[in-house]
């Protein structure tokens, strides 16, 4: 808020009449602060909803306070506004015991767009003061009374379930009746901080920030012979470097069982493809595709929609391990290690560009055998596109021998036939898996 103050200063001044204008009243109401743990929260915009050539404040003078100018908005003092409202949110969320991600003033990245759950939104569609400085005329400038009032249209975005949960209107209101020692700034800038706190004021909003997503069922526990062998409860996230044990898909012909298991992971509206390995719904991509998000929407090749958690990941080698709730998904079988050669036939499933491609399958062959920073890929004239990140590269059996990583475009976003894929026992070694 305190970078408000000098922007008001260099405010354009343009010349004008008229007389104290009468703000609308606020009641300043008192915080709810969360309860329980709540889903990371991130202010993904604020934008201005008034007329940016008008005024934001009127300076008035003389003991009537009959002499008055208008001060006019510019793009410095606006840029302010915004970053005041978004320090000023964060500051009241994380006091209210809110989990807040993507803080404008971190120091480091903490992939705050790809762990946010919600998104919210502000539009400040009024913000302006009235003030006088009574006794400028005799020379004591410093003394000023006056009004400000703010109004601010929020909206909360779940970012899971893909639509909007919350939406309000918040004031906020600021007066010195008494002449005290201040700059004209500080009017907007308690106006601003009341409309934010009362933000705050709603225990619905806490409800509705604590509340787990509701997507798809997860699937159907498998039979008991099929579960004999099926590995235990994933260890938590921190376990990244203890062996985890995987029951792998049983082996399969064809391309049936590597497509019926390929799926959509969206990630802060982006998305990208994953391949479920396990029957007990564990799922790799790329480490890019999911970043520094804790859980993603995935959406399974029968179109059912459901919530993976990001157990593992590997930003050097871009990979990642997920898992969905439950068992009895469709897996495809690994070829570890990949048992190809230069001029072998091989298969790319993904949904390249658009979500409506998903389960593409595209054909090519093994071109090279290269490195990268020292880190093994196969390089394939399969064609790949953006989308297909993360999806599988299997052989002419069926099995997952890589996943897709990365590939030569043209200014089109054409495919020129130089693609990149991660070797599939690259991913299950620096994600410390063993399948059994």
């Amino acid at each position: 808020m305190k970078r408000l103050l000098p922007a008001l200063a260099a405010a354009l001044l343009l010349q004008a009449c008229g007389s104290m204008r009468t703000f609308p009243e606020v009641e300043a109401r008192e915080p709810v602060p969360a309860q329980q743990a709540t889903r990371p929260l991130m202010l993904s915009k604020v934008v201005v909803g008034f007329d940016p050539s008008s005024a934001v404040a009127r300076e008035m003078t003389g003991a009537q306070c009959g002499n008055t100018r208008a001060v006019g908005w510019d793009n410095q003092l606006v840029a302010e506004l915004k970053h005041s409202v978004a320090e000023r949110f964060n500051k009241e969320f994380r006091d209210a015991h809110y989990r807040i991600v993507g803080g404008g003033d971190d120091l480091f990245e903490d992939g705050g767009a790809a762990k946010a759950e919600f998104q919210a939104g502000a539009i400040v569609e009024f913000l302006s003061t009235d003030y006088c400085y009574p006794w400028a005329g005799v020379g004591v400038h410093g003394d000023i009374k006056g009004t400000a009032y703010a109004r601010i249209r929020w909206q909360f975005y779940d970012v899971l379930e893909q639509k909007t949960v919350y939406k309000v209107v918040t004031e906020g209101r600021y007066e010195i009746t008494h002449t005290e020692k201040k700059g004209w700034g500080v009017f907007l800038v308690h106006a601003l901080d009341l409309a934010v706190r009362n933000l705050l004021a709603d225990p619905q909003l806490a409800t509705i920030l604590s509340s787990e997503p509701q997507l798809g069922a997860p699937a159907a526990p498998m039979s008991q012979a099929s579960t004999a062998t099926a590995a235990s409860s994933p260890p938590p996230p921190s376990a990244d470097t203890t062996p985890l044990t995987i029951t792998a898909a049983l082996p399969t012909t064809g391309l049936e069982a590597p497509r019926a298991a390929t799926v959509i992971v969206y990630v802060a509206g982006a998305f990208g493809s994953g391949v479920i390995i396990s029957p007990d719904g564990y799922i790799l991509t790329n480490y890019h595709v999911v970043e520094g998000a804790e859980r993603v929407r995935v959406k399974l090749a029968d179109n059912r929609q459901l919530l993976a958690q990001v157990l593992r990941r590997n930003a050097r080698r871009d990979v990642a391990l997920l898992k969905l709730e439950g068992s009895g998904y469709p897996a495809a079988a690994l070829h570890l290690p990949p048992d190809v050669q230069i001029g072998d036939e091989v298969f790319a499933i993904g949904a390249p560009l658009e979500e409506q491609n998903a389960l593409t399958v595209t054909r090519g062959i093994v071109s090279a055998f290269r490195k990268n920073g020292g880190y093994p890929l196969i390089q394939s004239d399969v064609s790949v596109q953006h989308g297909n990140s993360g999806g599988p590269l299997v052989d002419r059996n069926g099995k997952v021998i890589a996943l897709c990583e990365s590939g030569a475009t043209s200014a089109v976003d054409r495919s020129e036939g130089i693609n990149y894929f991660i070797p599939i026992d690259e991913a299950v070694n620096y994600l410390h898996i063993q399948m059994q």
